[in-house]
């Protein structure tokens, strides 16, 4: 019974969060928990009994201790203030600061548990002075930028909720999280395409076919890095919006700026088959008008209707935070069609088809 008791209060919880008072309208109730907990009106009343002898359900109820007021009161639980949360929430206070700025900084209390008062307040005071200086910095590294304003430390700007920096007008947007490193491989003296490719397995494997003797690969150096898979496209989408990048080779031959690499007029765009990846192609696309989508993502197409060689949006394979999105380019809501429930990989192509296919542009019929 205790185990069927939490769950019945975790599911009043749950419900009463949509609203300030915590109630819950009773009409209705005891059929959708039959449904969500368990189909068991005789345990389910047991459990409705203690949850209010126990205080923690409030209503009215007849002499069997059913529930006859039109709504349940459920009484959250008594949480404990940690001693820094009180602190930071009286440092915000006694600054001076909008009932809208103490609300959008209060949650950042999480990340300084070892804070006194005075570090508090130093770490308050630099972000007011960021929050009006970011237009000085914009466009450097987020850990130059965090010495410079924070307490001396280059981590501390990345260790705070991003959203709650934001609602307090901190755009953290506009810097860079590290010294942008782009790879070029291929091309040869000359390149016919350039070709933006969103993770750096595919990379590789495409300058060690033919086609990179007519075609230069460009991607965000991730080898050695502490980058999650599904983080290389953003870095290559950030790098292009911010358009500087030191450059490194991986082949001989092509010699050249990033800048000028993203002034090719054939420049084209291969990453996964998947939601993710086209918001990075119109992240890209938004800087570089002309982008158009590789032919190499017609291999990808067809392996997308074969269910031995695509995937759902699942954990497992790393995008079940991937959602659907608002399409601005033609060529995107199209594609997303094809992607709208199993996605495929890059490194799914094979070289016969990279050597093939690369440098023609995707063609819709």
């Amino acid at each position: 019974m205790p185990k069927l008791e939490e769950r019945v209060y975790q599911w009043f919880l749950k419900r009463a969060s949509k609203n300030e008072s915590g109630k819950v309208r009773t009409s209705g109730v005891m059929a959708r928990l039959c449904v969500d907990i368990a189909n068991d009106p005789v345990a389910l009343r047991k459990a409705f009994k203690h949850l209010h002898s126990e205080g923690r359900l409030a209503f009215s109820a007849d002499q069997r201790g059913d529930p006859i007021s039109s709504f349940i009161t459920v009484i959250r639980p008594v949480v404990d203030i940690p001693t820094h949360a009180d602190l930071w929430r009286k440092t915000l206070e006694g600054a001076n600061l909008t009932e809208n700025n103490i609300a959008a900084l209060y949650p950042l209390y999480t990340a300084l548990e070892d804070f006194n008062v005075h570090c508090m307040e130093v770490l308050l005071a630099g972000l007011r002075r960021l929050r009006d200086e970011q237009h000085l910095v914009a466009g450097q590294p987020s850990f130059v930028v965090s010495a410079t304003y924070l307490m001396g430390s280059s981590k501390l700007l990345s260790t705070l909720d991003g959203k709650c920096l934001r609602l307090f007008g901190i755009d953290i947007d506009k810097f860079i999280a590290r010294t942008p490193y782009v790879m070029v491989g291929g091309g040869g003296e000359t390149s016919q395409t350039v070709i933006l490719v969103e993770n750096p397995i595919a990379f590789e494997t495409a300058i060690q076919s033919a086609a990179s003797i007519r075609h230069a690969f460009v991607c965000t150096f991730g080898f050695g890095l502490s980058n999650s898979a599904n983080e290389y496209g953003n870095q290559l989408a950030g790098t292009v919006e911010t358009g500087k990048a030191i450059l490194l080779r991986r082949t001989e031959g092509l010699h050249t700026s990033f800048e000028t690499l993203m002034q090719h007029p054939e420049i084209h765009f291969w990453g996964d088959l998947d939601v993710a990846g086209f918001q990075i192609f119109e992240r890209i696309a938004s800087k570089i008008p002309h982008l158009k989508l590789s032919a190499l993502y017609e291999p990808m197409i067809k392996a997308a209707a074969n269910s031995a060689c695509s995937h759902p949006y699942v954990m497992a394979v790393g995008k079940s935070g991937q959602k659907p999105f608002k399409p601005i380019r033609k060529d995107t809501e199209t594609m997303l069609e094809y992607c709208e429930r199993w996605a495929v990989d890059q490194e799914i192509v094979c070289d016969n088809d990279i050597q093939i296919l690369s440098g023609l542009a995707l063609e819709f019929k």
